[in-house]
């Protein structure tokens, strides 16, 4: 570890041309994965309110 080297790195300017980053794997499924997920919750807040009495029913003799 006597050998050890720290290097600072100081970017210059920006590349002239940027490499194109394709999602891959989950970040690829994000937004799909992310409207499920809101769904399910919509869904399960419906039953929570449900379940809750917030929702009463009205009879009708």
């Amino acid at each position: 570890m006597e050998y050890e080297k720290t290097y600072v790195f100081k970017p210059g300017e920006r590349p002239s041309k940027r490499r194109r980053v394709e999602p891959k794997g989950l970040q690829s499924s994000w937004k799909l994965r992310q409207a499920a997920y809101q769904e399910a919750w919509r869904e399960q807040q419906s039953k929570d309110r449900f379940y809750s009495g917030e929702y009463q029913f009205i009879h009708h003799s």
